[in-house]
């Protein structure tokens, strides 16, 4: 089942959440207009449009750590415009994406990218000039089926199937072996559990046949559903983005998840822009474009823009701007407990900690990198929040 066909298969689920029911009015609901909160639409379409205003030249992102182009977080931010239906934006930055392929630096990242194509309407196999799901493929067949953590394993997971019904059995056996006892994914590297990549699983995992895919499949989502906190949300080093792919996730598996949009629309600030820390009040660009995933009642298996028709982005004769970068590549974190120098060196931002297979499929290993970065913090909890921020900002 390809990703249209599994958007259309989730319409009638997000419908049922997002609209009105015909003749339930607001005295049934026991409330008044006035009293009403935001509805979903209104708040994915608030939270797209901040989102917009957050791009370079209205192009592209920059890495927080290096201010270069980055084409990792250009994806994620590309991908949640698609979700609040900011048409405008998203073709602008479709354009900037497809002359910038080349820049991706990691499997995980090209996976990000073919997700994002495919949610606007483009061709993965045909973008910018490269044969995406072709060439993650053959990484993933030279890393033997596993590109080193739970997130980018998912995400070639995710792009693979978007594009076609067959995915590696051995891609899907490595993503099920990084699953502990719990039902929670963890990175191999160090050994540490990750909520965003247990959503980022379930949705990997969505209809996909195999070998204990459904099993691995439902202890994900049972523990999903029994740590999520009683106000309505996931705790991580950023909630809002934690959130995103967890409630979005359930949602696709047809759980209520109403506490948790709740939830996500009480963290929403007046600009529309989601903060990454707990009851934040400073907007953060990727804690709102993976938010937009559970306020637009999609998942990156259905995102697409209304009516899912392709997008030709409006041809322009300026060049890419190349803006010299204004860090060392140390930023500091906003999310509580997660502030951190970044290695230097370190050039994308996009989402996940690029511990990546020594194979040369996807770039250069960062293991080394990431056990160093370990032995500055104190406690165990501030280690794995720290991770979890560089793994959602490599892959």
């Amino acid at each position: 089942m390809t990703r249209r066909h599994r958007f259309a298969a989730a319409g009638l689920a997000a419908a049922l959440t997002l609209t009105p029911i015909a003749g339930v009015t607001a005295s049934t609901l026991g409330a008044t207009v006035a009293q009403a909160a935001p509805s979903s639409s209104q708040s994915a379409s608030s939270a797209a449009s901040w989102l917009g205003a957050q791009l370079t030249g209205g192009q592209y992102m920059e890495s927080p750590y290096t201010g270069n182009p980055d084409v990792s977080m250009t994806s994620d931010v590309l991908i949640g415009l698609v979700a609040g239906g900011n048409r405008a934006s998203a073709q602008k930055v479709n354009g900037w994406l497809q002359k910038n392929v080349s820049k991706a630096s990691s499997t995980g990242q090209l996976a990000k990218i073919a997700i994002a194509a495919e949610a606007i309407g483009e061709d993965p196999a045909n973008y910018g000039g490269h044969d995406l799901i072709k060439e993650i493929t053959e990484a993933v067949d030279k890393a033997k089926g596993d590109l080193g953590d739970p997130f980018s394993n998912s995400l070639a997971l995710i792009a693979i199937k978007g594009a076609s019904d067959k995915v590696p059995d051995d891609l899907v056996a490595s993503l099920i072996k990084q699953q502990n006892a719990e039902g929670e994914f963890f990175f191999p590297q160090g050994n540490w559990p990750d909520p965003d990549a247990t959503g980022l699983a379930i949705q990997a995992l969505d209809g996909v046949q195999g070998d204990g895919a459904g099993a691995a499949l439902n202890k994900a989502v049972a523990w999903a559903t029994k740590n999520q906190k009683s106000a309505g949300y996931w705790d991580s080093y950023s909630p809002a983005n934690t959130t995103g792919l967890i409630g979005s996730a359930l949602q696709e598996q047809g759980k209520d998840v109403s506490k948790a949009l709740a939830w996500m629309k009480g963290q929403q600030l007046k600009d529309g822009s989601l903060p990454p820390e707990l009851n934040g009040t400073d907007g953060d660009a990727l804690a709102t474009a993976q938010g937009l995933l559970l306020l637009s009642g999609m998942t990156l298996n259905t995102v697409s823009l209304p009516g899912g028709e392709p997008t030709t982005a409006p041809t322009s004769t300026s060049t890419t701007p190349s803006p010299t970068p204004t860090s060392t590549g140390s930023a500091t974190a906003t999310a509580t407990g997660s502030a951190t120098s970044m290695p230097a060196g370190s050039d994308d931002s996009g989402d996940k900690p690029s511990a990546l297979p020594s194979t040369g499929a996807e770039g250069p290993s960062h293991a080394g990198e990431l056990g160093a970065l370990a032995l500055g913090f104190v406690a165990v909890g501030t280690v794995g929040g720290a991770l979890a921020l560089r793994a959602r900002r490599n892959s």
